[in-house]
């Protein structure tokens, strides 16, 4: 329970003032994850972390904003409705909360000398990959039937932006009305000509 442990560590670190002593922390409604692969004996486990703070006197909001700001980085794939709460008030100053955050763990096991290693591995967070320096897509040439632009268009500098903006919203319609026919996508057209003439 690699990540629960971290949480609760960061919980204690943050300068929100949680006393180690009023924060339990448990795992809750866990599972295994394994396909029985004789050549990849890895597995995952999957379980709800039941985080409590009792006599709990801060903000509740900024509660939540330091846990989300852990979950970027440990649970970047989680859903955006699956923390769940429950809050118990004791008086005007104080609350005893429980938050339900489900979490995961994949444990890669490698073969050593001498058995097995055992390794949690941390969470790849696709948020915070960087693309390339210096990328270039390329731009489709609207006077060319055979060069259709990429779905939506694709944005890189201003003279991108005019040359995609044009061309996704006259050329792209116009040539798949023709194409295909489409009463509906007529429509778009027509209205997207409109437009275009309003803003002319």
């Amino acid at each position: 329970m690699k990540k629960l442990a971290d949480l609760r560590d960061f919980l204690i670190a943050h300068p929100i003032g949680i006393d180690p002593a009023n924060l339990l922390t448990f795992a809750e409604k866990g599972s295994v994850q394994h396909h029985f692969d004789p050549d990849d004996p890895s597995f995952a486990t999957r379980y709800d972390a039941n985080v409590i703070l009792v006599d709990f006197t801060g903000d509740f909001n900024g509660l939540i904003f330091i846990i989300l700001s852990w979950l970027e980085d440990h649970e970047p794939h989680m859903k955006p409705e699956a923390i769940s709460y429950h809050i118990d008030i004791q008086d005007h100053k104080r609350a005893d909360v429980s938050l339900l955050i489900p979490l995961s763990e994949d444990i890669l096991v490698s073969p050593v000398a001498d058995g097995h290693e055992i390794t949690s591995l941390p969470e790849p967070n696709i948020h915070k990959i960087g693309m390339p320096d210096g990328l270039v897509l390329p731009i489709p040439d609207p006077d060319d039937p055979t060069d259709p632009p990429p779905p939506g268009g694709v944005l890189i500098d201003d003279d991108t932006v005019s040359q995609t903006s044009v061309y996704s919203s006259h050329k792209t319609e116009s040539r798949l009305s023709e194409t295909i026919g489409d009463p509906a996508v007529n429509l778009v057209v027509l209205f997207d000509n409109l437009i275009s003439q309003g803003n002319g």
